[in-house]
């Protein structure tokens, strides 16, 4: 995935996330997506 594929996936995440809450699945996703990014693009604004 390309840096803006994963902050594009993450933003979508979050702001549904927020509104209905999280589940196990959703989150475990969540936190596979921010370490793919801290590893590959650390100057990402979600790091």
């Amino acid at each position: 995935m390309t840096k803006q594929n994963l902050e594009y996936e993450i933003s979508i995440l979050r702001d549904i996330r927020a509104k209905e809450g999280w589940n196990q699945k959703e989150a475990d996703r969540h936190q596979f997506l921010i370490d793919d990014l801290k590893q590959r693009f650390p100057d990402s604004k979600y790091v």
